[in-house]
């Protein structure tokens, strides 16, 4: 299993993804992971799902007492930097996306080493 790991940060208390999940990055109260089981292939494109996982803390510091989770669908074009939410949102570059350009740009590394469908 491929597992990428932003900046070192640990998110101890929050489930890891698991498979077909794969960790993109963390932080203390996000994990933030690619499904590699709906990965498609387009023509210059990648079609993935990315979920993110936010602890639910009492207040800060306290130990999580539950995650919420979202999963969204995006468009990505390694080589132009770029991705389109597909649920809702223009195509912009990888650095104006709320996820931010670390996300995508692991994505794509990630998708370098991963099978697509067709």
């Amino acid at each position: 299993m491929l597992v990428l790991v932003l900046g070192g940060c640990k998110a101890s208390d929050i489930p890891r993804s698991p498979a077909p999940w794969i960790t993109l990055g963390a932080s203390k109260d996000i994990v933030t992971s690619l499904d590699t089981s709906r990965i498609v292939a387009e023509r210059t494109t990648r079609v993935v799902w990315v979920r993110q996982t936010h602890a639910v803390r009492d207040s800060a510091g306290a130990p999580a007492k539950s995650t919420s989770q979202k999963e969204s669908r995006h468009r990505v074009d390694c080589g132009a930097r770029t991705v389109t939410d597909l649920d809702a949102g223009p195509t912009r570059p990888f650095k104006e996306h709320p996820y931010g350009p670390r996300v995508f740009a692991t994505v794509c590394n990630a998708l370098g080493n991963l099978a697509t469908k067709r």
